[in-house]
């Protein structure tokens, strides 16, 4: 460390595996010489997945002012505590910074803390995406009426996109009437008639398909039972006629003459 600091990237990533890498980031913290291990940090924080390891590095990228490493390093690890560093993150000078605030929120549920992130710099992408991502009907109804009453009519239309399936018709329809944004919402309306169309379009299908199919079972069921020779009588009616009440004879049979009674008289 004293005689050749620059070296110790290098040993310390030979020794790796024979060391406790916690113990390390506490001692070089203690010592204020963080930055002199930020390249072996960064080849083992997601390895180890060590909070006290993921903190340090995350530190080092705050205080370095690398806002895409540490975009790309918090997705890359899961056990830190997402709370702290975005409420950290939330009061960073850079707005790179506090866009990871929001987006560390959001993750972590907490989407109303996000939009309050996202609208104080005016994040109004942001702000639609999260609403949507929260699929909570109220918060998406929440930053629809924000924007109503701040007149942010683009970002209204926007909004009805971005939280389609989370905004009710007729509170649309009664929001765009009242609030003179009818033409805004016109692209929300087709959309919605569009739909509409399909789906009764779909069901129709779907129950034409099934009338059918019910008018064929019906057929079927209704058809006559053939006989087991195939067309023909039915089995009670297909026995011989010469076995009536008559006797073999009085059924209109004759017996051939084979010559053998005749030649007895």
């Amino acid at each position: 460390l004293e005689q050749h600091p620059l070296l110790l990237n290098d040993l310390l990533a030979h020794i790796n595996q024979r060391v406790q890498t916690d113990r390390i980031v506490r001692l070089f913290r203690k010592s204020d010489n963080l930055p002199l291990i930020r390249s072996w940090l960064s080849s083992v924080y997601a390895e180890k997945d060590h909070p006290e390891v993921t903190d340090a590095y995350f530190s080092l990228l705050r205080e370095e002012e690398e806002p895409a490493l540490l975009r790309s390093a918090i997705t890359s690890v899961t056990n830190f505590d997402q709370m702290t560093l975005a409420s950290e993150l939330q009061r960073h000078p850079l707005l790179a910074f506090r866009r990871i605030s929001a987006e560390l929120y959001k993750r972590a549920g907490q989407h109303t803390k996000a939009i309050e992130v996202a609208k104080e710099d005016r994040l109004f992408r942001e702000v639609i995406e999260i609403a949507g991502d929260s699929n909570d009907v109220e918060i998406a109804h929440e930053v629809l009426d924000y924007f109503v009453k701040t007149g942010m009519k683009e970002q209204f239309t926007a909004l009805l996109y971005g939280c389609y399936h989370l905004l009710e018709e007729d509170v649309i329809i009664e929001t765009a009437w009242r609030s003179g944004l009818n033409d805004f919402a016109q692209p929300y309306f087709i959309q919605k008639a569009h739909d509409r169309r399909r789906f009764e379009r779909e069901t129709f299908e779907q129950l034409k398909k099934l009338a059918e199919r019910k008018a064929e079972v019906d057929e079927a069921n209704d058809a006559p039972i053939i006989g087991p020779g195939g067309m023909g009588p039915k089995m009670i009616t297909a026995a011989p006629t010469g076995f009536g009440y008559g006797g073999m004879n009085g059924g209109g049979m004759q017996p051939q003459a084979t010559g053998y009674m005749s030649g007895m008289f």
